[in-house]
This record gives structure tokens, sequence and C-alpha cells, in this order.
């Protein structure tokens, strides 16, 4: 998980953000099932934020930050396309969220499906 903010922001040169550093900023807050991962590491870190949006979509929470509406917090998976004016910044702590991959038996998937599960290794990067 990471912060991202307009270049604008006074902390946009950082290569670290800190939690104190955050707790009185805009915050748009992502709506769908990334919301219960950021309010956890939020909660861990006691930061109370000052939630202007709730938003659904992400690409939609780019462009707010783009806009200079908030900052916000999201999963480093969907920050591949980002534009030149957003920062992405490492946040304090190890925040992450997990990912799982689901089939009644590892050994009687279609081909189709193996190669999916191959290539979601491979795209994060995990050893077996």
């Amino acid at each position: 998980m990471l912060c991202i903010l307009p270049d604008t922001h006074p902390l946009h040169q950082q290569d670290k953000i800190y939690f104190e550093q955050i707790k009185n900023e805009m915050f748009i807050m992502p709506k769908s099932n990334i919301d219960k991962d950021v309010r956890k590491i939020l909660k861990n870190n006691n930061v109370t934020p000052e939630i202007q949006y709730e938003v659904e979509e992400d690409q939609a929470i780019i462009a707010m930050v783009q806009n200079n509406l908030g900052i916000s917090i999201l999963p480093e998976m969907i920050l591949y396309r980002i534009p030149n004016n957003v920062c992405v910044i490492n946040l304090e702590g190890d925040n992450y969220r997990s990912i799982g991959i689901a089939a009644t038996s590892l050994k009687n998937i279609s081909p189709a499906a193996g190669k999916f599960i191959e290539y979601v290794k491979l795209w994060l990067n995990v050893q077996e």
C-alpha cells in the first residue's frame, strides 16, 4: 500500500511518508474492498483521516489526487498508470494486503487456469 499525492503537495519529494505527517490531510478513501485495508492501516497507526470523499473507482481517486482534492492510500498493483503530476510514495512500516487464488484442486485445474496462475506469480514476483 502506497500514498499518492499531487506533485504540488509539500511532502511530494520525500522518500517515505510518516503517518504523523498525513493525519490532518484531506483524504480520499477508496470505497471498494480496498477501504478495509486502508482503514486498518490508518487505525493501526493511530490516524483518523479527514475523509473528504469516498470513491469506488481507482482511476477516479487518482484523478482527484491529480486535481489537488486530497491524498489517498492505494495498493501498488493499481498504480501502474500514474500521471506525471501524481507522486507515489512509500508509507512508513510494512503495509501490504494479501491476495489469494483458490481452486478445489491445483492438480485438476484447466490449462488456462494453470497459465493464469503462472502469469500472476510472475507478475507478483512470487517464488514457489
